[in-house]
């Protein structure tokens, strides 16, 4: 084996080969490839060999593996499709409520704070005007009649 081989495994999925792996040794690739088969998502699996022509200039692809059996893919009854869409749908839309819902509790509590908040400052400064003032007072009653 040269080192400008490479083997990379493929899974057939929706209809489309993708990659799934990349290796330098063929037998740990076919390995690789027989476990993603049992793979209930991929529909095949197979193991391709990539290699570089010196004389062309051009990486050549060739098959060295492929998946005994080419699984079916299940076929999907529109209908239970239509029902499947609706329950995503309504899930997403109750999510969103939820959210609503979160963001609105939020946002009543924050202004039922400030209120408190407020309500204390003002309850504060009426206290402290009292006090300053009856000291006042205080103080000025004893100017007048000290004597």
């Amino acid at each position: 084996m040269s080192q400008d081989e490479a083997y990379e495994v493929q899974v057939l999925s929706a209809g489309q080969w993708r990659p799934a792996g990349s290796y330098d040794d063929k037998s740990a690739a076919v390995i690789e490839a027989k476990k993603l088969v049992e793979n209930p998502r991929y529909v095949s699996t197979k193991v391709v060999k990539e290699h570089y022509d010196p004389d062309k200039g051009l990486f050549l692809k060739q098959t060295v593996y492929r998946s005994a059996t080419v699984k079916e893919e299940p076929v999907v009854d529109p209908k239970e499709q239509a029902a499947e869409n609706t329950v995503k749908r309504l899930s997403e839309h109750h999510r969103e409520n939820k959210q609503r819902q979160a963001a609105r509790l939020a946002y009543r509590r924050r202004l039922k704070k400030r209120k408190t908040e407020s309500l204390r400052f003002i309850m504060n400064l009426i206290l402290r005007l009292v006090i300053i003032g009856s000291l006042g007072v205080g103080i000025l009653y004893w100017f007048l009649y000290r004597n």
